[in-house]
């Protein structure tokens, strides 16, 4: 498949998971999800109808389109990041920061810069868009 730096990535989180600190081994699972996510969307996307590699009419993952929120992890800090947003707790910024990596392929330009700005309101709105868009409740 090529997917060079997923197979890195999951030498790093080996090695981290055999005695890395606990910050090595976070920053090596994120790292290892996200690239996964990048293979698997990749592999979505030569499924989806009309491009190339794929068949008409399959979806990709058997029936079920990739979704940015379908990680429970990714869930999970979204959920967080919702109840953040709505006490305008500053912990938000540190949660979106674990998050923002776990979207791949889904644009955050609008939450990311409410974010950035301190806009908690705003962020929480950018945030339900994207999560309805996925069908989880915050």
């Amino acid at each position: 498949m090529g997917a060079v730096e997923l197979s890195s990535a999951a030498l790093d989180l080996e090695v981290a998971m055999k005695g890395g600190s606990g910050d090595l081994l976070q920053s090596s699972l994120v790292s290892f999800e996200r690239e996964l996510c990048k293979v698997l969307d990749s592999i979505g996307a030569l499924e989806e109808p009309g491009l190339a590699g794929g068949e008409a009419g399959v979806a990709p993952l058997g029936g079920r389109p990739l979704r940015p929120f379908a990680h429970e992890r990714t869930a999970s800090l979204a959920l967080e990041l919702a109840a953040l947003l709505e006490a305008n707790s500053m912990a938000a910024l540190t949660v979106w920061d674990q998050l923002r990596p776990l979207l791949h392929g889904v644009n955050h330009d609008k939450l990311d810069a409410a974010i950035d700005g301190l806009d908690f309101s705003e962020a929480g709105k950018s945030l339900r868009v994207i999560a309805e868009a996925d069908g989880l409740d915050l």
